[in-house]
């Protein structure tokens, strides 16, 4: 069987709207004839490229894809995780990754690996690496709304946003907050503090 009819097998297979990365087949043959055979099967119409290294079945009712859902199947592809940023600490994020972009055609998520970016739909999407710290905040919940008063700063210019994400957490009951302490950065740390003062204790922040 040739490489490419055993692609067009082994992709028939998978779940209706499924997206799938040249990494996922990387294990059935050697990557030159795997360029080759996704490249043929572009150009057959029988998959559709969404962005560099990122494929699904071409079907006629086939929905849009959000550019948020091919960022994190790309970076779970290369064991990386994909974390929400705050609008307000989208842009500028790097001028090297951002040149060229205008600030209506840029999608900025967070990641764990390192900093890239990629172009789908006529947008650039930046994955923009976050410090250690910020990941083990983990994706949901508490951790992220803490995520997205650290991303959005200690400055004056976002005062405004840091009170509403502040007050969007102090919506969650944080019971548990105590449990993320050694993640934040002191300046976080003393602003919150004033805030749920009988769950912070200082004497348990490194």
């Amino acid at each position: 069987m040739s490489v490419k009819a055993m692609l067009r097998e082994y992709i028939s297979d998978l779940p209706g709207d499924h997206l799938f990365c040249t990494r996922d087949l990387l294990g059935l043959c050697s990557r030159q004839s795997l360029d080759v055979a996704l490249s043929s099967l572009v150009k057959e119409e029988f998959i559709e490229r969404l962005a560099q290294g990122v494929f699904r079945l071409k079907k006629a009712e086939n929905a849009p894809v959000s550019p948020l859902v091919v960022a994190a199947v790309k970076l779970k592809a290369f064991g990386k995780s994909m974390f929400d940023l705050p609008e307000e600490r989208c842009s500028p994020v790097s001028k090297r990754l951002l040149s060229g972009a205008t600030e209506s055609s840029i999608v900025t998520v967070g990641t764990d690996g390192r900093s890239s970016s990629f172009r789908y739909q006529g947008k650039k999407i930046v994955c923009l690496s976050l410090g250690p710290r910020k990941c083990r905040l983990g994706h949901g919940g508490i951790g992220a709304a803490l995520r997205q008063l650290w991303l959005l700063g200690n400055s004056e210019q976002l005062s405004e946003h840091f009170q509403t994400a502040l007050e969007n957490l102090q919506l969650l009951t944080p019971g548990n907050i105590s449990t993320f302490f050694r993640f934040l950065p002191d300046w976080l740390f003393r602003r919150l503090s004033s805030v749920f003062h009988q769950e912070l204790q200082p004497s348990m922040h490194n």
